[in-house]
């Protein structure tokens, strides 16, 4: 990054003022790439956290990302919703019935186990319902995202990264240095543009970061007109189309 900047070498990262924007560059660009993606490295089973209502569930510590796709309740896999759908699918109930509650803003069944959740935000998920008592994190299980704490602060620090990873976070790191340290947006844009592509082939490589699954997968394909008719049959008086 000095190079770039065609700034004075160093032995240490904390020799010079530059040296240790460098570094402060360093850690940010990290914590972008680590919090924008879903790495596998990352990845593990956990429980949960008893939210602050009834039906919410927080997130641990230091996780960052949920599974949407694997989350269990009582041993019971919920179903994910997005927001948008998840609103949909509470509004229309109706807060006279005994069973239904409004509890911070979302219509809760209060006396079944939950069939949905969905999450608007990085801390904690929200169910369609709570059976009599509480939801509790201890009871929620799933695969989890956690944020790793390596930072670097002095020579031996090493990120926490595949090594496949390390080329896309030089180029990021590049970006930012051409960007907030010496003022060159049009270099900046270069890398940044490398980064993104370097990124794109980490991504279709599969093997370090998850992407989301391809809804494609599951849908049935229509039946066209042809394969809707009974195939031709012969009767011993002749063939039936």
């Amino acid at each position: 990054m000095l190079v770039k900047l065609e700034a004075e070498q160093v032995t240490a990262v904390t020799d010079t003022e530059e040296s240790q924007m460098c570094v402060s560059i360093a850690n940010t660009s990290f914590e972008e790439m680590t919090y924008n993606h879903r790495w596998k490295h990352l990845k593990q089973y956990s429980t949960f956290t008893t939210g602050s209502f009834d039906h919410e569930i927080a997130f641990p510590t230091d996780v960052y990302a949920v599974d949407p796709w694997n989350l269990y309740y009582d041993s019971i896999r919920i179903n994910y919703l997005e927001p948008e759908s998840f609103l949909a699918l509470t509004i229309s109930r109706d807060t006279s019935e005994s069973n239904i509650t409004k509890i911070n803003g979302i219509k809760v069944i209060t006396d079944a186990a939950p069939q949905f959740f969905t999450s608007d935000n990085q801390q904690k998920l929200i169910f369609d319902a709570h059976d009599t008592s509480a939801l509790t994190g201890a009871n929620t299980d799933g695969i989890v995202y956690v944020a790793t704490t390596t930072r670097k602060s002095s020579d031996s620090d090493v990120f926490n990264l595949p090594d496949i990873a390390f080329h896309a976070l030089q180029l990021l790191c590049f970006a930012y240095t051409m960007q907030d340290m010496k003022g060159d947006d049009a270099g900046a844009r270069i890398y940044f543009q490398r980064h993104e592509a370097a990124m794109a082939r980490l991504r279709r490589n599969g093997r370090v970061i998850d992407t989301p699954p391809d809804i494609r997968k599951s849908v049935v394909s229509r039946r066209t007109f042809q394969s809707r008719l009974s195939p031709p049959r012969n009767t011993g008086n002749g063939w039936i189309w």
